[in-house]
């Protein structure tokens, strides 16, 4: 005679852990999305000066550290943490230009660093004004005949 024995537990999870576990691990998906989203497109130029825009002059030769603290310094970014993830994420540090560049209010992460990535520069005048009498003035002009 021999004995069979009932198996109690099966080794398959019930369907129930595993629709609750998919439900989960949806929602931190969405969650976690939802924050990227924020960093990447939700406004972090908020300027302290209150004013709607700001100029920026970024010197030729400056890197992309001294990009990041000018602009945290001059109070144009909120979040620099922010700022640096998404300027890595669109390599923003291989490709600093130099300029003025105008800043508007309420701008996100990744507009700024579009602008600031693309060149999009306001126009800067020069304006050189050096003292001339009247006779250097016309010995000059007639020396380039």
């Amino acid at each position: 005679m021999s004995m069979k024995f009932k198996r109690t537990s099966s080794r398959k999870p019930p369907l129930r852990a595993l629709i609750y576990a998919f439900l989960l691990l949806l929602g931190l998906v969405a969650v976690l999305g939802y924050k990227a989203w924020q960093v990447v497109f939700d406004s972090n130029v908020r300027l302290t000066s209150g004013k709607s825009y700001v100029y920026v002059y970024i010197r030729t030769g400056t890197s992309y550290d001294d990009v990041l603290q000018q602009l945290s310094q001059e109070g144009v970014i909120n979040n620099s943490l922010t700022f640096d993830w998404v300027a890595q994420i669109m390599k923003y540090p291989e490709k600093v230009k130099p300029g003025k560049y105008k800043i508007v209010q309420g701008w996100s992460n990744k507009k700024l660093i579009s602008v600031l990535r693309s060149g999009a520069q306001e126009e800067v005048n020069v304006v050189l004004r050096a003292y001339t009498d009247a006779y250097t003035t016309f010995t000059s002009y007639r020396d380039w005949e």
